[in-house]
C-alpha cells in the first residue's frame, strides 16, 4: 500500500506538470474578462425609445467584448453615441439615430476586423501594417518586418511547441483608415494619413501582442519579440506585461466558438479550461519581485537568457566595484515538447484562404484535460494491480 501510495502521488504530481501546453497564443482565445468596451448610447430622461431597441442592442452585443449603457446627454440635443475603449479613448460613431443595425454594424465590424474573426484560428498572428506618407520610411519599416519574418524562420525550432498556421500580413491603405477608426483607436494609432508607417502584432481574438510600432519603432528586434511573445509557453518565466495588452472590440461569433476546440484541442468556453488558465497566471503574482524592469528580449523569450548588472563580493585585499556579468557564448535553450510537424507559412494579405464552411479533415489535437485523466486512471489502474501481485506473493504466515 505505501508503495501504491507513492506512486500515485509522484505519477499525479507529474501529471500536473504536463497538464497545462497552452501557448499565450492559446490564452488569446480564452477570454477572463468578459466586456471590456462600453458602447455609450445618449438618452434624455423624457425620451422614449422604440420597443425593441435595448433588446435588438442586447443580443447583438451577446457575442462581443462590448457592453452597453445608456447615459445623458452631455451636451442639449447631442445623441451621437460613442464607445468608451478599455483604455479610455472615446471613439465616436456616426451612425443614423436609433438604427441598432446600423450602430452595431459601427461598433463591431470593418473590413479588417472580419478578416480577423474569420481568420483567427487558421492564423498564428497577424501583422497590421498602415504606411505612412513618406515612402523611403514604408520601405524601411517594409525590410524592418521582412527581416523578423525570417530571423523567426531561423528559431522557430526553439519555440515550446511548433506552429502550423501561418502569419498574415494586413495593409490598411490610407483610403481606407476611415472604415477602420474604431479599430485604430484601439491599436492606440491616429486614424488620419501620417508621415510615419505603423505597425501591430494581433492574435486570438484581437489581443494585442505589445504596443503598437510607429515611424522608427518598426525594428526588426521588437517585431520579433512581439511574434516569439506570441507562441511562448503560457507557465514559461515571461513577464505577465502581456496580460495588460488592448483587445479590439469585435465579435467572437456563435459559429467561431463551436469551431474553436477542433482547431485548438481545447474548448476556450470551459469554466473547467477558464479555472486552470486563471490558476497559471494567478501563479505568476505569487512570485517574488526584485524590482526590476522585465527583459522582453526576443533572446530572452527564446533561450531564458538575460544580461544583469551583479556586485562582486569583496574580499581583504581586493577592491569592491560593479561589472557587468558576461555573457555565455551558446544560451541555454529551452526544452522542446513535439507537437507534431510544424510548418511555418507567411502569408500575404493576397495569399489563397481556404473556403469558408470547409472543414479541415484532420483530426483535432488531444484534449489537454483528457490526457491527464487518462493518465491518472491508467496509473492508479497500474498501481492496483501491482499492489494485487505483491499482496499475492506474500507468504502465509
Amino acid at each position: 500500500m505505501k508503495f501504491f501510495c507513492a506512486a500515485l502521488a509522484l505519477g499525479l504530481s507529474l501529471s500536473g506538470g504536463w497538464l497545462c501546453r497552452y501557448t499565450i497564443r492559446d490564452l488569446g482565445f480564452v477570454d477572463l474578462r468578459g466586456p471590456v468596451h462600453r458602447l455609450v448610447v445618449p438618452q434624455s430622461g423624457d425620451e422614449a425609445l422604440p420597443a425593441d431597441f435595448e433588446t435588438k442592442l442586447s443580443e447583438g452585443l451577446r457575442f462581443s467584448n462590448l457592453k452597453f449603457e445608456f447615459r445623458a446627454p452631455e451636451e442639449e440635443g447631442d445623441r451621437t453615441p460613442f464607445l468608451i475603449l478599455e483604455h479610455g479613448t472615446r471613439v465616436p460613431l456616426a451612425v443614423p439615430e436609433r438604427e441598432v443595425d446600423s450602430l452595431l454594424q459601427a461598433a463591431l465590424r470593418s473590413p479588417i476586423r472580419n478578416r480577423l474573426v474569420e481568420q483567427s484560428l487558421d492564423s498564428f498572428a497577424f501583422l497590421l501594417f498602415l504606411p505612412g506618407e513618406d515612402s523611403k520610411q514604408v520601405a524601411e519599416a517594409r525590410h524592418q518586418v521582412d527581416q523578423a519574418l525570417e530571423r523567426l524562420e531561423e528559431w522557430k525550432s526553439q519555440l515550446p511547441r511548433p506552429i502550423q498556421r501561418p502569419i498574415r500580413k494586413l495593409e490598411i491603405p490610407p483610403e481606407q483608415r476611415s472604415q477602420e477608426r474604431v479599430l485604430l483607436a484601439s491599436l492606440g494609432l491616429n486614424p488620419e494619413p501620417t508621415a510615419n508607417s505603423a505597425l501591430a502584432v494581433v492574435y486570438g481574438r484581437g489581443k494585442l501582442a505589445g504596443p503598437a510600432l510607429e515611424g522608427k519603432a518598426i525594428q526588426s528586434r521588437e517585431v520579433l519579440t512581439q511574434l516569439v511573445l506570441v507562441g511562448e509557453s503560457c507557465e514559461c518565466d515571461t513577464d505577465r506585461d502581456w496580460l495588460g495588452t488592448q483587445q479590439i472590440p469585435m465579435l467572437w461569433p456563435p459559429e467561431q466558438r463551436r469551431r474553436a476546440w477542433q482547431v485548438l484541442g481545447f474548448d476556450p468556453e470551459s469554466p473547467m479550461v477558464k479555472a486552470e488558465v486563471a490558476r497559471i497566471l494567478a501563479h505568476d503574482r505569487e512570485r517574488p519581485k526584485d524590482g526590476k524592469a522585465a527583459d522582453r528580449s526576443w533572446e530572452s523569450l527564446l533561450f531564458g537568457y538575460r544580461e544583469t548588472t551583479v556586485d562582486r563580493v569583496s574580499s581583504p585585499g581586493a577592491e569592491t566595484s560593479a561589472t557587468s556579468s558576461e555573457p555565455s557564448s551558446l544560451p541555454v535553450p529551452l526544452e522542446i515538447t513535439e507537437a507534431g510537424e510544424g510548418d511555418w507559412d507567411f502569408e500575404d494579405d493576397e495569399a489563397e484562404t481556404e473556403p469558408a464552411g470547409v472543414e479541415s479533415e484532420q483530426e483535432p489535437p488531444a484534449n489537454p484535460l483528457m490526457q491527464y485523466l487518462l493518465a491518472a486512471l491508467t496509473l492508479v489502474l497500474g498501481s492496483l494491480g501491482i499492489a494485487w501481485i505483491m499482496t499475492r506473493r506474500k507468504p502465509n504466515s
